[in-house]
């Protein structure tokens, strides 16, 4: 399911792209929103489900934290200034959250045991690193 979501996260912004809708509003809020509450119901099941490698729960608390903080924070940038609150960060980021949930699944669907830390270690700081950059680009739109 994660898989599917990711690819047509992917495709529907191919298409809307080409057919010209990336700069409307669903380009401009409405995926980037989507994509935040799918990253917190993902991670958030990571809280509920009893797997045999699971994610740290500490891991899983700092990622909805911020995804839930900082999709309102893009919402009220863009409605107040109409410009969309965008890091280069995002995209790379939303692909490695995408990309250790779907490592995750695999390796409990096959049995694998791997140490997730130092995989957990860079989804943190990622996060981080693109909640840093969504506030200091918030913090220099609000200064002009």
């Amino acid at each position: 399911m994660v898989l599917i979501a990711g690819l047509s996260d992917k495709l529907d912004g191919t298409i809307a792209r080409k057919l010209g809708l990336g700069d409307s509003l669903w380009g401009r809020i409405l995926d980037p929103l989507a994509d935040r509450i799918f990253m917190v119901f993902a991670f958030g099941s990571f809280y509920f489900v009893n797997l045999e490698i699971n994610v740290s729960s500490w891991v899983v608390f700092l990622t909805v934290v911020q995804d839930i903080l900082l999709a309102p924070l893009g919402a009220y940038i863009f409605f107040k200034k109409r410009k969309p609150l965008g890091s280069p960060l995002g995209k790379p980021v939303t692909f490695y959250q995408y990309s250790f949930l779907i490592l995750v699944l695999a390796l409990n669907l096959w049995r694998i045991e791997i140490d997730l830390l130092p995989l957990e270690l860079l989804l943190v700081v990622l996060n981080f690193s693109s909640a840093v950059h969504h506030v200091l680009l918030w913090l220099r739109e609000k200064q002009s």
